[in-house]
């Protein structure tokens, strides 16, 4: 059989592009995580635990925080001595493989909104398979996942524990493996419960509805509409009344979204989604929308489906796959920076200001293998690292994050990753010192001004108390003539930050000279250390005799007036720049 060479070049072609779809990129996002300018202390709260995965608290009660461990331990931790003791025992109905990596175990827990009147309290378990589960898999399952509910008889009594004999079965799925089993559990600011499903090993489950995993569900606990009548279906769900759709599904399209949390002030869900071989998701998540996997991974083509991918596992351009109704993250990172994300909160607390408002979050581990777990927060939709005083990096893997009743965050970790050991250890976020700093390293200014306020800063932290001593010396200035030479020093008190001013007394010598110099500087910083601006030099720049007309009192130049801080304010009077256009403008003429 005879091809022609154009046949032969076109097959070529068509073959050529084919196989570059199915080689996935070697680096998705070349960008590196920054640190950012917000600094912070970990606190120990708690320590000699297995596997701290998750901490919760019980509305009204600000003094405990509730530490789930994978074990099957829920365990109550008294934050103001750390004492610990157990508040809940499943240790007889969970289901992993001690000292190994195992995604199955006591995964989640969150506390009624109305606990302080109900006493009632929600579990995410990993157990035998009991029976028939709600959403039965036609395939064999490894375990089945389990909601459900328990009851403190007296919830203002700190005594009280939880009572084994009240617990009420919520929902149970069945699971196909041990990996990806979401867990997260949170309740929405309309009272509706959240449950995070990860897909349950088999790839594609986070784009078919018809079964709940790779999905978050919502449902009423109050109601009895579903088909098990143990709880209700929201009217106000995405797919409500649509045909062969998991009625209970908010969102889907997820891998693993082993956290979610919602935001106390806005009501915003925001969850985490652990990636495959390349992506890792900070997801808003909203009412019926699709966040990708298997289709994406992050904002990018998945190579591979069904199962085990059937190209190179990894990650393409997103031009080179259909996008359509598929919702991008809101933020992402890749396999450069980390290995698996792990979900935080907004954070809402009054320790670290400079945090309000911002999603804090981490990741498991920058080598899987190594305790190496990262701190992250947002700014805006960029990822910032956390700076860690006293720290060069958190040295454990990162299991898991709480919120505390008053909004403060706490990072949950052990240095196995394994449910082995007494390596488990809590900290709170707290502030760090901060940083001292001038707000710029020059500026210049007239030197018949008479005086002028330096700025001093404390951010990124303000926990203790700051000192720093400063000078006010010559550069090639004089002093007595040209300033007053002084030093002293500034203070700023425990969960104090902001500015301080120290003041220079400028002398105008009446002299026509050169621009001359002051040196001002920081030093002996004690509760803080000096930032990046530890000495500025300021230029006096010399008025002259004739010009001096009101009395060497000006603080205009050319009609721009100095700031509190020295320096001259850039707002230049109509006249004078309609004056330099036209001079300009002559000159110009005259040269063509």
């Amino acid at each position: 059989m005879h091809i022609s060479r154009n046949l032969l070049l076109a097959l070529t072609c068509l073959l050529g592009s084919a196989m570059a779809l199915a080689i996935p990129l070697e680096d998705p996002i070349p960008e590196t995580i920054e640190a950012g300018d917000i600094e912070i202390t970990l606190v120990e709260v708690a320590s000699e635990l297995i596997s701290p995965l998750h901490g919760a608290a019980a509305p009204g009660d600000t003094t405990r925080l509730f530490i789930a461990d994978q074990t099957g331990l829920l365990q109550a931790l008294d934050l103001a001595t750390g004492a610990i003791s157990t508040f809940l025992d499943v240790t007889d109905r969970v289901v992993y493989i001690p000292g190994a990596y195992d995604e199955r175990g006591f995964l989640g827990v969150v506390f009624d909104p109305d606990y302080a009147a109900n006493g009632y309290l929600y579990t995410y378990t990993s157990e035998a398979i009991d029976g028939v589960g709600d959403f039965p898999l036609e395939s064999f399952a490894d375990h089945q996942s389990v909601v459900s509910r328990w009851e403190v008889p007296t919830p203002s009594d700190p005594t009280s524990l939880v009572d084994v004999s009240t617990r009420k079965e919520i929902l149970r799925l069945d699971q196909p493996t041990r990996f990806h089993n979401g867990g997260g559990l949170a309740f929405d600011n309309d009272g509706m419960l959240l449950i995070a499903l990860g897909n349950g090993g088999p790839i594609d489950t986070g784009q078919d509805n018809s079964n709940p995993l790779g999905s978050i569900l919502r449902i009423d606990l109050m109601g009895s509409n579903s088909a098990n009548g143990a709880y209700g279906i929201p009217s106000d769900n995405p797919f409500v009344g649509v045909e062969g759709v998991v009625e209970e599904i908010f969102a889907t399209g997820f891998r693993n979204a082993f956290r979610i949390s919602v935001d106390k002030v806005t009501g915003d869900i925001w969850g985490s989604d652990v990636g495959n071989d390349d992506i890792e998701e900070v997801n808003l998540v909203q009412s019926g929308l699709n966040y990708g996997f298997n289709r994406m991974e992050g904002s990018f083509c998945f190579v591979g489906t069904s199962g085990q991918p059937t190209g190179n596992p990894g990650v393409s351009d997103p031009s080179e796959c259909d996008t359509t109704g598929l919702e991008t993250p809101f933020a992402e990172y890749d396999h450069d920076e980390g290995t698996a994300v792990i979900g935080g909160y907004v954070y809402r607390g009054t320790d670290v200001a400079d945090m309000t408002g911002r999603y804090v979050f981490g990741d498991y581990s920058r080598f899987f293998s190594q305790p190496s777990g990262r701190l992250f927060y947002l700014d805006d939709t960029t990822i910032r690292e956390m700076k860690l005083a006293g720290a060069d990096a958190l040295d454990m893997q990162l299991l898991g994050m709480g919120e505390d009743a008053n909004g403060e965050i706490y990072v949950l970790g052990n240095a196995t990753g394994r449910t082995t050991g007494i390596t488990g250890t809590v900290f709170r976020i707290d502030s760090g010192p901060g940083r001292t700093s001038f707000l710029d390293d020059q500026f210049s200014i007239e030197e018949d001004v008479g005086s002028i306020q330096l700025i001093v800063n404390r951010s990124g932290g303000n926990k203790g108390q700051a000192t720093v001593n400063y000078t006010v010396a010559a550069g090639t200035a004089s002093a007595g003539d040209d300033f007053t030479a002084t030093s002293g020093e500034l203070v700023w008190m425990d969960r104090e930050d902001g500015n301080k001013e120290i003041e220079v007394a400028i002398n105008d010598d009446g002299q026509e000279e050169e621009s001359e110099t002051i040196v001002v500087t920081l030093t002996d910083a004690s509760g803080a250390p000096l930032g990046e601006f530890a000495e500025i030099i300021i230029t006096l720049l010399d008025t002259g005799i004739a010009d001096n007309d009101d009395g060497g009192n000006s603080d205009n130049i050319f009609g721009c007036t100095l700031g509190s801080n020295g320096r001259p304010d850039p707002t230049f009077p109509a006249l004078v720049l309609i004056a330099l256009a036209y001079q300009i403008r002559r000159k110009w003429l005259r040269v063509h």
